[in-house]
């Protein structure tokens, strides 16, 4: 079991499909995502945030409060998964005020660097053409503007020279 994430949906809706939260219990910020098996993806959430392999923002903040929990609750049990999903994180604002990235399929799909209609070689020639980079560089001027970049390894560096240079 871990101890980081628990899982709260009951055994009967365990397999089903449909859109969940990620709730901590500090302030209650949400991640909202979807899937065709609450189970699988819990335990596939599970060993992200322990292996701190997890979102940037998930990763952040559990850096920050490491003795935070959180909380993998079922929204609702349903097949169309996408249009809940983005209909959840809409209204919770879950981009702006949450630990979620992105907004909607169409962004995630640009921003891993493919269309699934297209084939590989066509998207390899878009990546040339810098379309995918130039999508990336947007966002991350638009993420920069809501919240401050923070390179947690650079800390960590940081913060190691800074003691070796106080033992000495």
């Amino acid at each position: 079991m871990s101890k980081i994430l628990i899982f709260e949906i009951g055994e009967e809706a365990a397999e089903e499909s449909g859109v969940y939260e990620i709730r901590n219990n500090i302030n209650d910020m949400v991640y909202i995502g979807r899937t065709k098996n609450f189970k699988k993806r819990y335990e596939q959430h599970r060993r992200a945030l322990e292996n701190k392999t997890e979102n940037y923002k998930l990763n952040n903040f559990l850096w920050e409060h490491p003795e935070v929990r959180f909380v993998f609750r079922a929204i609702c049990i349903t097949k169309q998964i996408k249009e809940a999903e983005e209909r959840e994180i809409k209204r919770r604002k879950a981009v702006e005020k949450g630990f979620n990235i992105l907004r909607k399929d169409d962004e995630f799909v640009k921003y891993r660097g493919y269309h699934r209609k297209r084939k590989t070689r066509e998207t390899k020639r878009d990546v040339s053409k810098g379309s995918i980079s130039s999508f990336l560089a947007e966002l991350a001027r638009e993420r920069e503007k809501r919240e401050p970049v923070v390179n947690v390894s650079l800390l960590i560096k940081e913060l190691g020279a800074r003691k070796r240079k106080s033992k000495r």
